[in-house]
């Protein structure tokens, strides 16, 4: 390339690279975590995390990258607002190693590399599904059955089992939270699960008191699919006392 230190912006910005890399790697302990995992949002939550502690870098260390590649391509400029130059500093350092290696090969410090293999998608023989459960019961069980014959299906099998998060009830739960956590009330908590297309199904929601039919029937070759189904309020009977005496009682699906 013609710019003429060269040398010196592959310095910083192999640095950043460095950089960048050690604190991806001591993210991943946290991003690997089975409980967090499990709870939160795996893609929404990564990005403002990796912010975050972008900036607490930039800050504690006074590692203003922005700055100093600005400071070394145009001198004439003088320095850039302090503010700003740092939280563009912590968003580059939140892009990761692959956004800093992608900014070495837009520089023509490094040639692109060969396209990866695209991902395969599902074949004839499978379909995608997903259940999200919307009940005030604390427990529900997914379940799905093959169909046998024209009349009869298979034992029910066991899915899943989805628990209520205990803050179901603060205000703005859905609108906020849930933007960053995982769905406790959907099976699988994120993507789908494979089935095989072309074969009769019956899907089933089961909580303590009640059993509701999501779908019935055949899936089609590479359908993707998310269900909502909503699990109606228990009976004034069951409310007053006929219901199992523990919420994690669910009607028997056999495995």
């Amino acid at each position: 390339m013609g710019f003429a230190r060269a040398g010196d912006l592959l310095a910083i910005l192999l640095g950043l690279f460095a950089v960048a890399v050690v604190m991806e790697q001591a993210m991943t302990a946290l991003f690997q975590w089975r409980v967090y995992r499990r709870y939160f949002d795996t893609q929404a939550l990564k990005t403002p995390l990796m912010f975050l502690v972008g900036l607490g870098v930039v800050l504690s260390f006074k590692y203003d990258v922005f700055k100093d590649v600005l400071t070394l391509v145009s001198p004439e400029q003088g320095a850039p607002n302090e503010t700003i130059s740092r939280l563009l500093s912590a968003l580059v350092l939140a892009g990761g190693s692959a956004g800093v290696y992608n900014l070495l090969v837009r520089l023509g410090f490094r040639s692109p590399p060969a396209p990866l293999a695209s991902i395969p998608a599902l074949d004839e023989t499978e379909a995608w599904i997903s259940v999200t459960v919307n009940t005030t019961e604390p427990v529900a069980a997914v379940c799905i059955a093959e169909k046998i014959d024209d009349a009869s299906y298979q034992p029910a099998k066991l899915l899943g089992v989805l628990k209520q998060s205990k803050l179901r009830g603060v205000a703005g739960f859905n609108m906020i939270l849930g933007v960053f956590l995982a769905n406790p009330m959907r099976y699988p908590n994120y993507g789908g699960r494979k089935v095989k297309a072309n074969i009769d199904y019956r899907i089933t929601v089961r909580t303590a008191t009640s059993e509701v039919t999501v779908f019935e029937g055949r899936l089609a070759s590479r359908a993707i699919i998310d269900f909502v189904v909503t699990v109606p309020e228990p009976s004034e009977a069951l409310k007053s006392g006929e219901a199992p005496a523990s919420d994690e009682v669910l009607p028997a699906a056999g495995q």
